[in-house]
């Protein structure tokens, strides 16, 4: 994958974030995150209405999960994010979408303690088209 984090960020609709008036949290049910992760499938997630209702961050107890982990790898003092099995005492945050790569990788969700629901809250003012290079054939709306 060459272009994964442009792919997601559009497939999940999170420009409505960067360009809101302010962001919204709000306690989601824990049980019912633990079951979308425990019923989700390859086929849900080829569907691109799926993908903005997964602007969830849950907090999981890791117990062999497959997650993203930041460490250093090679023994120096430089940090990077690797995939890695990962077992905690300490609840640990991650996005929803970290937990479903999880659960199929792993083959088993993990065991979600909270979830928060994000949304975003209006649009900023004054947002306005943007022409890159000085070419009108590079002009962004932000909008």
């Amino acid at each position: 994958f060459l272009s994964m984090y442009p792919t997601v960020c559009t497939l999940m609709g999170l420009w409505r974030f960067v360009i809101a008036k302010s962001l919204v949290w709000e306690k989601a049910s824990a049980g019912e995150a633990q079951a979308y992760l425990a019923n989700v499938t390859a086929n849900d997630m080829r569907r691109p209405e799926a993908w903005p209702d997964l602007a969830m961050l849950v907090q999981i107890q890791p117990e062999a999960d497959i997650l993203p982990v930041r460490a250093p790898y090679d023994g120096g003092s430089s940090y990077t994010i690797g995939l890695n099995y990962l077992t905690s005492r300490q609840p640990l945050w991650y996005t929803l979408a970290d937990c479903i790569a999880s659960t199929t990788l792993a083959g088993k969700p993990p065991k979600v303690l909270r979830a928060l629901r994000f949304r975003p809250d209006g649009m900023q003012d004054g947002l306005r088209p943007l022409t890159l290079l000085g070419e009108s054939d590079y002009t962004v709306d932000p909008r």
